[in-house]
């Protein structure tokens, strides 16, 4: 998954890239398009500069009234990321645009500018979207898929946001994606990859009450426990490092890690050693389990997939 700097995090950015490392300085539309089409986006550059010539300010703005939604996204993080003068007027009226990717695109950039007036918008970003017993497909799955890879940025993005006026919502979210899992008959890695985001935030946010009272399976729960851990870790020696679950295996497996992460689950959890030492030393099959259970339905019968799924 996306590895940001660290002074990328530290200066409340946003991702430039997805799938490599942030090392590389992107002028404003190189960052667009990578935001907006992730892999493969300078094939979509191509196909954009062939339709409109350029990507300067004027072009942008033009695209604003005459493009289509894909071009406005787009037009929408050039025009933040190059400095206009006027982007928060000219932005403004896409928070509340009817076009979800567009609204998404806009708060997302505004807010790394910091012309973001208020982050309740994002809160509620956490969770729009998601699929329910009533709705299991809120939007076709090519849309669904979109949101779902960058939700996990809405954590990044309420970095800055006092714990006691987002922490309430992160459990929610957390609550919700979980049920959603039932509903889901697409691809559900960034599912799982949001839920342990919350679960590292609310640690390093010093959160650990925030599972308590949730009715979870075994392989969630210590997953939870282990990614809350190393939140808190990393808080505790000024770090954020959240890569994904490939790059958390030497904080579970060797043993100078090991220690910090069995004492926190001890004083945070109340976890004894031997517990603690279980959790981390399973936690692959943790995530092996919860993949396995993803793929039932709440009845637990075997979900019937869709064009996009993990199989």
């Amino acid at each position: 998954m996306h590895v940001p700097s660290q002074d990328y995090v530290s200066q409340n950015r946003l991702p430039l890239e997805y799938g490599t490392y942030a090392t590389i300085q992107y002028d404003a539309v190189e960052r667009a398009f990578c935001f907006c089409y992730l892999n493969g986006w300078e094939y979509d550059l191509h196909q954009f500069y062939q339709c409109w010539r350029n990507c300067s300010i004027e072009t942008c703005l033009h695209i604003l009234f005459h493009g289509s939604i894909d071009d406005k996204c787009v037009a929408i993080c050039v025009i933040a990321w190059s400095g206009y003068e006027h982007t928060q007027t000219v932005l403004a009226p896409f928070l509340e645009s009817s076009s979800p990717k567009e609204r998404w695109c806009a708060t997302f950039c505004l807010k790394d500018i910091g012309m973001l007036q208020h982050h309740s918008v994002l809160c509620h970003m956490l969770t729009e979207f998601l699929p329910s017993k009533d709705n299991p497909m809120p939007l076709p799955i090519d849309d669904l898929l979109w949101f779902d890879v960058r939700r996990y940025w809405v954590i990044l993005a309420l970095r800055d946001v006092p714990t006691i006026e987002v922490a309430p919502s992160l459990r929610k979210a957390l609550i919700q994606q979980i049920e959603a899992e039932y509903y889901m008959t697409y691809v559900q890695s960034y599912a799982h990859y949001f839920e342990d985001s919350i679960c590292y935030e609310l640690g390093f946010r010093g959160v650990f009450g925030a599972i308590a009272g949730m009715e979870l399976r075994e392989s969630y729960r210590d997953l939870f426990y282990a990614n809350m851990a190393v939140g808190c870790y990393d808080s505790e020696v000024g770090m954020y490092q959240w890569y994904g679950t490939d790059a958390i295996e030497p904080l579970m497996y060797e043993n100078k890690y090991r220690r910090h992460l069995n004492r926190i689950m001890n004083e945070k959890f109340g976890l004894d050693e031997e517990v603690a030492n279980g959790i981390c030393s399973s936690y692959y099959d943790n995530v092996d389990a919860r993949n396995a259970l993803s793929d039932l339905d709440k009845e637990g019968r075997i979900k019937q997939r869709g064009q996009w799924s993990d199989d």
